[in-house]
C-alpha cells in the first residue's frame, strides 16, 4: 500500500519517498503567476497573516473575525486541512483542501487575498474535487483584509477539462480566462425546420430528427456549467436557446395555421423539442439572475460601509440613495465620490442656513435636503413674522384712537348719602361711602373697575339699576 507524506519544511508531497507535484504548484504553472516581483514585505505579511486563519479554523479555535465568518458559512459536518492524492492520464498529484463537507456536500477553501481570482479558484478546486471524488459544491470563501467578506461558487469542471489542466502542466502552456467558458460549443447542426412532403393526408418533416439533436446538444447546456465567471456566455446562450425555441415554434404555428389534423404527431413532437429547450434556458436564467442578485447586494454592503465610514450626521444613506448605483456601470469611486459631494454640499448650505438664522427653516433643510425650498420657507417665515406685526400694530393703533375720541366720562352726584359716623381719633384714613352713577364706554367702565380694584376702592353694583 502506498503512503503519501507532506513535508512542512520541504512543503512537499511524496508517495513511498518520490516528490509527486502538488495542486498549488500545478495551479500556479499553468496560469503563469509570477510573484517575485511583488514587494517581500507585503507577501510575508500576506502569508503570515492567512497562515493565521487557516490555522485558526482548523484548529477549532475560531478567534479571529475571518475565523468566526468562516465557521458561520459552514454548510454541514466537514473535517479541516484534509490530504489526498489523485491520478489523470497516468499523471499523479497530491493537495491538502481546507474544509471538506461529509458525505459528499462539497469542498470550501479559504482565501485571504485582496483581489478575486477565479480562474486559479476554479482550478484549484476542481484538482480537489477529483482527489476527494466528491460532485458536491465548491465553493471560496473570500476574507480579505477589507472585510468586505463573500462566498464565491466555483464552477465544475468535466473530465476533459480536468485532463487539459494536467496536459497544460505537462508542456509548459499557460490557460487564460477564456479557458472557464464551460459550454462546449457543439458543431453547427441546424435547427432549421425542412418540410419534405407536403400534401393533403400526408405530412414528412424532420421533426423528429430535430428533438434528437436538440436533447443531444442540450447536454452541453447544463446549469451547472455556468457562474459568475462565464456569466456572459451564459447570456448569451440562455438568448440562443430562446431564439431556437421561438423559430421553431413560429413555424409550428405556420404549418398548423395551414393544415392541423394531419400535423397532430409534428406538433407534439415540436412542442416537446421546445420545452426541452425552454427548461434548460430557465435555469441558465435562473443562475444568472441568482449571480446579478448577490453582485448587487454585495455593493450595496460596500456603499453602506463606505457611508458608515463616513460618520455623515446630517441625513441616512436612504436619504440620498439611487437604485442606479447598483447598476453594473456604475463604478464605487463614482459612488464614494458622490457620497462625499453631498456631504459637503449639505455643510456648506447649513453654513448659509446659520447666516439666515432660522431655526425652523434650517430643520426643514435637513428633512428636504434642499437649500432652495429652505430659503423659500424662510422667506415665508419673515413675511408671517411681519404680516403678523402689522395686524398687531394697526389693532394697537385702532384701540388708541377710539380711547381718544370717546366722550368724557359723565358723574352725577345727585343723591349722594353720606354716612354718617363716629370719627374716633386714628392714623388710619378717612373712609368715606359714596353712591353714584357713572357712564361711559364699556372699556371705560372695566377700566374704571380696574382702577378702583388696584387702589382698594370698594364698590358693589346695586341690584336693579340699570343705566342706558
Amino acid at each position: 500500500m502506498q503512503t503519501l507524506l507532506f513535508d512542512e519544511k520541504t512543503h512537499t508531497y511524496t508517495i513511498d519517498g518520490e516528490v509527486i507535484p502538488r495542486v498549488t504548484q500545478i495551479v500556479a504553472a499553468v496560469t503563469g503567476k509570477d510573484l517575485s516581483k511583488a514587494p517581500k514585505t507585503a507577501l510575508y505579511r500576506a502569508k503570515e497573516r492567512g497562515e493565521a486563519i487557516h490555522k485558526d479554523v482548523s484548529e477549532g479555535k475560531f478567534g479571529t473575525p475571518e475565523g468566526q465568518w468562516v465557521r458561520d458559512q459552514r454548510i454541514g459536518p466537514c473535517k479541516c486541512e484534509v490530504m489526498g492524492a489523485a491520478i489523470v492520464s497516468g499523471f499523479v498529484f497530491a493537495g491538502t483542501c481546507d474544509i471538506l463537507y461529509d458525505g459528499g456536500l462539497g469542498i470550501d477553501d479559504i482565501k485571504s487575498q485582496v483581489e478575486r481570482d477565479i480562474l486559479s479558484w476554479t482550478l484549484q478546486l476542481n484538482l480537489y474535487r477529483v482527489i476527494f471524488k466528491t460532485n458536491g459544491a465548491l465553493r471560496v470563501l473570500h476574507c480579505p483584509k477589507s472585510g468586505n467578506y463573500h462566498v464565491v461558487p466555483i464552477q465544475t469542471l468535466s473530465e476533459e477539462k480536468i485532463a487539459e489542466i494536467i496536459d497544460a502542466y505537462r508542456e509548459g502552456r499557460i490557460l487564460d480566462d477564456s479557458f472557464l467558458s464551460m459550454v462546449e460549443r457543439p458543431e453547427a447542426e441546424s435547427l432549421e425546420l425542412v418540410v419534405s412532403k407536403y400534401t393533403v393526408g400526408e405530412l414528412t418533416t424532420n421533426a423528429k430528427a430535430i428533438l434528437e439533436t436538440v436533447k443531444r446538444n442540450l447536454a452541453h447546456y447544463k446549469a451547472e456549467n455556468y457562474s459568475e465567471a462565464n456569466i456572459a456566455d451564459a447570456k448569451r446562450d440562455k438568448a440562443e436557446l430562446n431564439a431556437a425555441a421561438k423559430k421553431l415554434n413560429d413555424k409550428r404555428i405556420e404549418i398548423e395555421r395551414d393544415w392541423m389534423k394531419p400535423l397532430n404527431e409534428f406538433k407534439d413532437t415540436i412542442t416537446a423539442a421546445c420545452q426541452e429547450i425552454k427548461t434548460t434556458s430557465a435555469q441558465i436564467d435562473a443562475t444568472v439572475k441568482e449571480v446579478e442578485s448577490r453582485e448587487k447586494a454585495e455593493k450595496r454592503q460596500q456603499i453602506e460601509k463606505f457611508f458608515a465610514e463616513k460618520g455623515c450626521q446630517y441625513f441616512t444613506l436612504e436619504k440620498i440613495w439611487s437604485e442606479a448605483w447598483l447598476n453594473k456601470g456604475a463604478k464605487m469611486k463614482d459612488i464614494q465620490a458622490e457620497i462625499v459631494a453631498k456631504i459637503q454640499q449639505t455643510e456648506n448650505d447649513l453654513a448659509v442656513m446659520d447666516r439666515i438664522n432660522e431655526p425652523e427653516a434650517k430643520a426643514y433643510y435637513l428633512d428636504t435636503l434642499s437649500l432652495d425650498a429652505a430659503l423659500k420657507r424662510a422667506d415665508d417665515i419673515k413675511a408671517n413674522r411681519e404680516r403678523l406685526a402689522a395686524i398687531e400694530k394697526a389693532r394697537q393703533e385702532r384701540e388708541t384712537a377710539a380711547r381718544n375720541t370717546q366722550p368724557a366720562l359723565e358723574v352725577s352726584t345727585d343723591d349722594f348719602v353720606e354716612a354718617p359716623f363716629e370719627q374716633e381719633p386714628t392714623t388710619e384714613p378717612e373712609m368715606l361711602e359714596r353712591t353714584m352713577w357713572v357712564r361711559g364706554t364699556y372699556e371705560q367702565i372695566v377700566a374704571l373697575g380696574d382702577y378702583m380694584n388696584d387702589h382698594g376702592i370698594e364698590f358693589r353694583k346695586l341690584k336693579g339699576e340699570e343705566h342706558e
